[in-house]
């Protein structure tokens, strides 16, 4: 489209201009354009989440004390690559791979940045973090 038929274009949807489209375009009133346009399409619904490491992003496992506090908790972001883990008021926020309910977790800040591996046992919803098993946190 040329520069002067995308400004006519532009002038068109602009409240209070009234400039007429240019003669080679020809002129469609808004009830045929829009009985002309395409309906849109139905919404799809989310596809259920089919592997391990899907149903991981964005949970929250916790492991619990003798006394029934919460002691550990690791959160795994909405973006299937971030974690965090908090255990006695130390945070830690670094990344991780997933594989088949195997994580290989990239330590932080807190941890000498060594790398170590977590585990997802799907049957019991269990997540086995650095040798400690969490629980899901309810929601």
């Amino acid at each position: 489209m040329s520069a002067a038929r995308s400004l006519a274009a532009l002038l068109l949807v602009l409240p209070g201009c009234t400039r007429a489209p240019e003669p080679s375009t020809p002129a469609v009133s808004a009830p045929a354009a829009a009985a002309t346009a395409p309906a849109p399409a139905a919404a799809t619904p989310a596809p259920a989440k089919s592997s391990a490491c899907e149903r991981l992003v964005g949970a929250t496992f916790q492991a619990k004390a003798t006394s029934g506090e919460v002691s550990v908790v690791v959160s795994l972001a909405d973006d299937g690559r971030t974690y965090t883990w908090t255990q006695d008021g130390t945070r830690v926020t670094s990344s991780y791979t997933c594989d088949g309910g195997t994580l290989q977790a990239r330590g932080g800040e807190f941890t000498g940045d060594l790398d170590f591996v977590a585990t997802y046992d799907e049957a019991r919803d269990v997540l086995t973090w650095n040798g400690v098993a969490l629980e899901r946190a309810p929601h």
